[in-house]
C-alpha cells in the first residue's frame, strides 16, 4: 500500500557511464533514492515528452531500476539535471495527488467487492441451514 511511499529523490551526483551509442551524447546515469512505482515512471518520462514538440533531437529519458538514464551532449549535463530535479518533484506531486488516491479507491471497490461475496455466502450458508 502506497501509504508509506517516500518521494523520490535524486540520490548523489550523476554518474557519467561513457559515450550513448552515437558518441556526440554523454550516457549518464542519475541515481534516485528508490526504485519509483510504474506510474510514477510514466508521469516522468511523459512530461518530457509533452515538452519535447521544440527539440525533437533530444533523447527522452528513461527510468531504468532506481536511475534516470540520460543522453545530454557535454554541455547541457548541468541544464540537464537542473530539469530533472523538477521533474522528480513534479513526478511526486503527480504520485501524491492522483496516483496514490486512484490506488486507495481502486483498493477499497476490491475490498467491498471481497465483502459482498462473503456477504453473499453467508446469506447462502443461513438459506441452507433452514432448508
Amino acid at each position: 500500500m502506497p501509504e508509506e511511499w517516500e518521494p523520490i529523490k535524486r540520490a548523489g551526483h550523476p554518474d557519467v557511464k561513457g559515450f550513448a551509442s552515437e558518441e556526440r551524447r554523454l550516457l549518464v546515469h542519475v541515481p534516485l533514492s528508490s526504485k519509483p512505482p510504474k506510474e510514477w515512471r510514466d508521469r516522468f518520462v511523459g512530461l518530457y515528452a509533452e515538452a519535447r514538440e521544440a527539440d525533437r533531437d533530444r533523447p527522452l529519458p528513461e527510468v531504468s531500476g532506481s536511475a534516470i538514464v540520460i543522453r545530454p551532449l557535454d554541455e547541457e549535463l548541468p541544464d540537464w539535471i537542473k530539469v530533472i530535479d523538477a521533474r522528480i518533484d513534479e513526478a511526486n506531486a503527480f504520485y501524491l495527488a492522483s496516483a496514490i488516491p486512484e490506488q486507495q479507491r481502486k483498493e477499497a471497490s476490491e475490498r467491498d467487492a471481497e465483502q459482498k461475496l462473503r456477504d453473499r455466502l453467508d446469506d447462502a450458508r443461513r438459506k441452507a441451514e433452514e432448508l
